[in-house]
């Protein structure tokens, strides 16, 4: 796979920042060198991307605030077009209500979601940030539905649950953007798995998922220890299976990207599973 060199230099405080732009840009975020100007408050990072993702990346950064250095030809080309384009200006043309339909939609299923992403993609593109902001809160609206079905009655679980896994496994909303969106719908499948004997087992499955943003990875894993530990008999068989699959190196590895949104109790809930 081709990559590019990507080099920022920002100040100490600003290092959280980039790590979340990201985040929502990656479900696995690259590995990150990091040099430390020992003279000032300065830091500069070192980190290599697709070249697939190299512009909307540079794009990211620009649009942010983001110091990028014009380390090669390419990364000055790109910085120049952004600095002279008037794709951040404010204001614009689009008129909303003849796109209604896009932020109207009843949503029932993940073929809804994909095509209203898709029309909002192909309409307004992915920089419009107000239109972006309403596509999210109605795709979160929908996901609060599937969770609040899903937790009442278990024949929705078995409905709502794959429906939610597929929004948090989706390509097409990670293209899109929408990484805020699929950690929404991975968490709510977590909750759901986690009051049903019948769908803990599922836990196991959606952490070791790689499609699915890396803090679903770690979360899944910490609610199946949580959701079962403190019953071991009832929960013999899945944690048996549980054993087996544990992919402990992977949830190391994932945790140094997303352990950070663990709270105290689920990084606790963690180590239990990984220690089964």
């Amino acid at each position: 796979m081709a990559v590019e060199k990507v080099v920022i230099s920002i100040k100490h405080n600003e290092v959280s920042k980039v790590k979340n732009i990201l985040y929502n840009i990656f479900t696995n975020i690259p590995k990150i060198d990091v040099n430390y100007d020992e003279a000032g408050d300065g830091v500069e990072l070192e980190f290599r991307i697709p070249s697939s993702t190299f512009e909307r990346v540079l794009t990211k950064f620009y649009s942010n605030g983001i110091n990028v250095l014009a380390i090669n030809s390419q990364t000055k080309s790109i910085l120049y077009g952004l600095r002279n384009s008037q794709i951040f200006s404010k204001g614009g043309n689009s008129d909303l209500n003849e796109n209604g339909e896009i932020f109207e939609t009843k949503f029932g299923n993940y073929e809804d979601v994909v095509s209203a992403v898709d029309k909002f993609v192909n309409r307004f593109g992915i920089r419009d940030k107000s239109k972006f902001n309403m596509l999210s809160k109605r795709l979160s609206e929908f996901i609060g539905i599937l969770k609040k079905d899903g937790m009442i009655k278990k024949s929705k679980a078995n409905d709502n649950i794959p429906i939610l896994l597929q929004i948090a496994s989706s390509e097409k909303l990670k293209s899109a953007y929408f990484i805020t969106v699929m950690k929404e719908a991975g968490n709510a499948a977590i909750e759901i798995c986690s009051i049903y004997p019948d769908y803990v087992g599922e836990l196991i499955i959606i952490s070791n998922d790689r499609r699915v943003p890396n803090i679903i990875n770690l979360r899944a894993a910490s609610k199946f220890a949580e959701a079962t530990l403190e019953n071991r008999d009832k929960y013999k068989k899945d944690i048996t299976i549980a054993k087996k699959r544990i992919n402990k190196k992977w949830l190391d590895n994932i945790y140094d990207v997303a352990g950070f949104e663990l709270t105290k109790r689920e990084n606790e809930n963690l180590e239990k599973f990984k220690n089964i």
